[in-house]
């Protein structure tokens, strides 16, 4: 089993212009559309170059391991080098059924039967968890008020458009609920955070920004990529709360694929200053690269628990796990940063190393929503400030964003591996 390493929280260097500012993102590709950049008056950090705003390169870590060459266009190995899973699930601790409390409020006059719930209850090495499995013939689009409460979903919203948002997001094509089960002893790779307030070496994506993100939600796709000639590799796609360089807290959950541990799983991570849980997988029984998903991160203030979801638009099947109040022995609320939400492709850290970027081709994302104040999700792009940002390996791009049609679409665009540790 490998072992991760400390995240590195990396700052730019200083160059301040203090006037409003709406910047375009040029992609490497002359014909790709462009994504917005809009910032209120503030400081902002780097240097000017025609008319877009180019942060001062980070510092990177120290090169380490083998030399490899200035830029590995990702032709090997294959993109069959990973397989879908972990070598071992961690059992329940217990799994008992629970009549769904009744909500007479939500109810008619004529009261439908009650819901009998399967609890599953998990312990993944100190961190507990809850999934409510609802019965086979339950779903969210004719379920009670109580019942979507109970089960983790959004109350539905009275409001024509967010009804229809509501409705395509929880209940269009809904077929069942599967367990999630944690992997045994594989904690062996790590995310990190934004490596910069701006452009970094290992994200590239869109992020809301402002303050009050309870949810991070998108539709992506299950993609283990190419993997790299240089290696370690790694890809993950995910949506997650928090992550910024000086505050040092994130949530998030998505996919995660590396060469080197020859896998491809689902994967949830918590980051506070003082401890990172590094990438966990979960066990989704029946999915498929390939499959579309969409995924969501939420935070619950109220009840101080993390909500980490899978929905496989593929199959119809969606998941779900809900922390406790803690997480490895800190509160959940310590991992919590609500100043931004964001759709992310990145590549991480295995054995103290921060990795190439295997090949995804392009990342098309749609429904980039999020969620202030535990309200309607909206389109990310609709949030004032919003911001896009390259991936950049050794002064190289090796990944930019372009935007769709609507304000929730962005596309992450892959242009090379890069190096290991630039």
């Amino acid at each position: 089993m490998m072992s991760r390493g400390p995240r590195s929280l990396l700052s730019l260097a200083v160059g301040v212009i203090a006037c409003a500012v709406s910047l375009t993102i040029s992609s490497d590709n002359p014909s790709d559309p462009a994504i917005s950049r809009e910032h209120p008056p503030a400081a902002r950090t780097g240097s000017s170059s025609a008319g877009l705003m180019i942060p001062a390169p980070a510092p990177l870590p120290a090169a380490g391991g083998a030399a490899v060459a200035p830029f590995d266009d990702g032709s090997s190995p294959s993109g069959t080098d990973t397989v879908i899973g972990c070598t071992s699930t961690d059992a329940p601790t217990s799994v008992a059924s629970v009549v769904v409390p009744e909500d007479a409020l939500s109810r008619s006059a004529a009261p439908t039967p009650r819901v009998t719930a399967q609890v599953y209850t998990f312990d993944d090495g100190g961190t507990e968890f809850t999934e409510r499995i609802p019965p086979s013939d339950w779903s969210p689009a004719t379920a009670t008020d109580a019942e979507l409460q109970f089960f983790g979903y959004p109350a539905r919203p009275a409001d024509a458009s967010a009804l229809s948002t509501w409705t395509q997001n929880w209940a269009a094509g809904y077929k069942a609920t599967g367990v999630v089960y944690p992997c045994s002893g594989e904690d062996e790779s790590s995310g990190l955070v934004r490596s910069a307030e701006l452009d970094s070496y290992n994200w590239s994506g869109a992020v809301a920004e402002g303050g009050g993100f309870t949810e991070a939600y998108g539709m992506t796709t299950f993609n283990n990529g190419v993997g790299c000639s240089a290696q370690p590799d790694s890809y993950a796609n995910w949506v997650g709360i928090g992550g910024k360089a000086s505050v040092g807290k994130l949530l998030q959950n998505g996919f995660w694929s590396d060469h080197l541990g020859g896998k491809s799983f689902p994967f949830w991570e918590a980051i506070n200053p003082n401890h990172d849980t590094g990438t966990q997988p979960v066990s989704l029984s029946g999915i498929a690269f390939g499959d579309v998903f969409t995924i969501s991160t939420t935070y619950d203030p109220d009840t101080v628990t993390a909500h980490f979801g899978w929905h496989d638009v593929t199959s119809g099947v969606q998941y779900q796990l809900v922390t406790k109040t803690s997480i490895d022995g800190y509160s959940t609320a310590r991992y919590w940063d609500g100043s931004q939400a964001e759709v992310v492709d990145e590549r991480g850290k295995i054995v103290d190393q921060i990795t190439t970027l295997r090949n995804f081709g392009s990342d098309p994302w749609t429904r980039a929503q999020v969620s202030v104040d535990s309200g309607n999700l909206v389109p990310l792009r609709s949030i004032s400030p919003h911001d896009g940002f390259f991936m950049v390996s050794n002064g190289v791009k090796i990944s930019t964003p372009t935007s769709g049609t609507t304000t929730d679409a962005v596309t992450d665009n892959w242009h090379g591996c890069g190096v290991v540790n630039g």
